[in-house]
């Protein structure tokens, strides 16, 4: 049972499985209030499809408007489970308030990051050395620019919050999302909506960094190159040779992550 307020689900939004435990958890759960981690130029089209839109049609409109910056496929692929459980919602619950709460330049930011580290992993792999003060650049400027989008999107979900029972769904940056909201006057708390979940090595580095600059101190390099060789390891010899990437990531876990192994 939800508690009044707004409670975050934090899940890996990368992985097709997690999105359908969260979808299933949206049908089952009774909340006021909806905050969609999508792009909100999708608002319009998300409420359509709220009220009963077709699917396909849905899709059709997304592809038309190109509002998606990442290749369409993928995209659907990862968050189409709550594409559907959100589809006549509206329906049901007719005073249920939803919204699209992601910012453009999270959007933005997101995409020249990944690029940037695709094309790092890559010279990684084709050279054998890691770019450790380029991949600390990154990092910085990711973390730095993050927490400015972050604090607009606490803004823009504190201005239509309206009280009652909340639920916005994040990513792993959910826990600095739900500061920036109690900073904003809002009961927020988090909670993890898909257990157990291993942590990739580029999550766990962004994690770091994260962390050594919360507490002033420098990053250390050594930590920086491991983890980026597992990462380029992780890309290289599972992600490009999976159809897809909860494929990828589940046959990592497999192989790599020996707490995870059936004894």
């Amino acid at each position: 049972m939800l508690l009044d307020g707004l409670t975050i689900w934090i899940f890996p939004t990368g992985l097709r499985l997690a999105s359908e435990r969260v979808a299933n958890l949206l049908k089952l759960a009774s909340f006021d209030h909806l905050f969609l981690n999508l792009p909100r130029r999708m608002e319009s089209l998300i409420r359509a499809l709220s009220e009963g839109a077709p699917y396909e049609w849905f899709m059709k409109r997304v592809s038309d408007s190109m509002v998606i910056r990442e290749p369409l496929i993928s995209w659907e692929y990862r968050v189409q489970p709550i594409l559907k459980a959100v589809r006549g919602i509206m329906n049901k619950r007719h005073r249920l308030g939803l919204w699209c709460y992601k910012s453009q330049r999270m959007e933005e930011l997101s995409i020249r990051t990944a690029e940037k580290a695709a094309r790092l992993i890559l010279r990684s792999n084709l050279s054998g050395k890691v770019e450790v003060d380029e991949w600390m650049g990154m990092l910085t400027r990711f973390l730095e620019e993050s927490g400015k989008s972050l604090k607009d999107e606490a803004r823009y979900i504190a201005e239509r919050f309206e009280g009652g029972i909340g639920v916005c769904l994040s990513d792993f940056y959910g826990r600095e999302l739900g500061e920036f909201l109690i900073k904003e006057g809002l009961d927020a708390r988090f909670t993890y909506a898909f257990k157990p979940y291993h942590f990739t090595p580029l999550e766990v580095l962004l994690r770091e960094f994260r962390r050594w600059r919360l507490r002033g101190l420098p990053p250390l390099e050594e930590r920086v190159e491991e983890l980026v060789r597992c990462h380029s390891e992780f890309v290289r010899d599972y992600i490009l040779t999976s159809e897809s990437y909860d494929e990828a990531y589940f046959r990592w876990l497999r192989d790599r992550v020996t707490w995870l192994r059936v004894r």
